[in-house]
């Protein structure tokens, strides 16, 4: 439910009556990068793509000029492509080319200009451009207050695409005013069981987990649990992420009953492989030793554990060492408190035996 920022699409140029000399870019190489790079993006190969999106750039300036909407679409794609590339230094500097090419063909005050001012403000938040990077939220948003007003969908849209970026990529509390303010938008005028609604209440909750308020964590990610979970439907990415969650913020405030129902819920919507690590639900770091600190030893720890029904670990065992017996204990003494799905046999959970979970010790320079 975020703030759709796709590629922007228009049809390929069909006719070949540009009069280029033969060493100038042509329609046909142009029609050929634009496509490679259509069908790659639809795919979200997002990497594979960036080549023919610069080109399709490039060879699109040369045969539109600067200031057209065909080179302002190109230009926004190929910033969108290195974004989602994972290329942080190289997506602001683009994107500051389409911002630019935006406004002369459209205007500063176009509604074209919010997804451009949106997907620049995430690549300098990308950037730990917290400032500037906000700065150009606030455009996007200051357009669709003008022509939505602060009351409408498209505002709270990009409020809370604007608190999702500040929490994931600058760690901000300003995340959570505009989190908020998406989500009281949403619950007043779409109501409590929409999509939007839920989501926003999974991005709150996500922001109180990481601010460390679990009682408040615990009230939207239930919120948003009620949206999302639908018992007679495969389970969704979000609603095991929310019961996951879930089993955190009750274990942090000392709720293991409560806890206990969300490892059953995962437990009964995936499969168990034993075969595996077992990945936990809830989990904490050991305490690394201070006789291998003053060692200089790192290494590992093997445990070996039985998962029970309810998902709790039961007769945990080092089974092997490496680096300082030390890691023995610590690793014990941490894992008792970890939670697992458990396995679930004919509709019924069950305990298993022969799980194994390795404790890495490494210092950290």
């Amino acid at each position: 439910m975020k703030i759709q920022i796709n590629a922007i699409a228009f049809i390929a140029i069909l006719s070949c009556s540009f009069g280029y000399a033969a060493d100038e870019p042509s329609v046909e190489k142009f029609n050929a990068e634009y496509q490679e790079f259509q069908q790659f993006s639809a795919k979200q190969e997002w990497r594979n793509a960036l080549p023919f999106a610069k080109n399709s750039f490039d060879i699109g300036l040369q045969l539109f000029g600067e200031d057209t909407e065909q080179s302002a679409m190109l230009a926004y794609n190929y910033g969108l492509n290195l974004v989602m590339a994972g290329q942080i230094n190289e997506a602001p500097k683009m994107l500051k080319i389409a911002v630019e090419i935006n406004e002369r063909v459209y205007g500063e005050d176009s509604v074209k200009l919010i997804p451009v001012y949106s997907l620049y403000g995430k690549s300098l938040l990308g950037h730990f451009n917290e400032i500037n990077g906000t700065k150009q939220y606030n455009k996007a948003l200051k357009i669709a207050d003008r022509h939505y007003t602060k009351n409408s969908v498209e505002y709270a849209q990009i409020s809370m695409d604007l608190g999702t970026t500040l929490m994931s990529e600058a760690g901000s509390s300003k995340a959570k005013r505009h989190l908020q303010r998406a989500y009281d938008y949403f619950s007043e005028s779409l109501g409590k069981d929409a999509p939007q609604t839920g989501y926003a209440a999974f991005l709150l909750g996500k922001y109180e987990m990481a601010d460390k308020d679990f009682k408040n964590a615990v009230k939207y990610l239930n919120e948003s649990l009620d949206t999302f979970a639908k018992p007679d439907e495969p389970a969704t990415d979000i609603e095991l992420t929310t019961h996951a969650f879930l089993v955190q913020s009750y274990e942090k405030l000392g709720q293991s009953e409560l806890a206990t129902q969300h490892c059953l819920a995962i437990g009964r919507m995936t499969p168990f492989d034993i075969s595996q690590e077992a990945k936990p639900i809830a989990y904490s770091s050991p305490v690394y030793p201070n006789e291998a600190i003053l060692s200089n030893k790192e290494g590992w720890a093997l445990v070996e554990f039985e998962i029970d029904e309810a998902g709790f670990v039961r007769n945990p065992i080092v089974a092997d060492v490496e680096g300082h017996n030390s890691f023995k204990k610590a690793s014990l003494d941490v894992i008792e408190g970890f939670r697992f799905a458990p396995r679930f046999v004919d509709g019924v959970p069950v305990s298993t035996s022969g799980a194994k979970y390795v404790f890495r010790y490494q210092m950290v320079n």
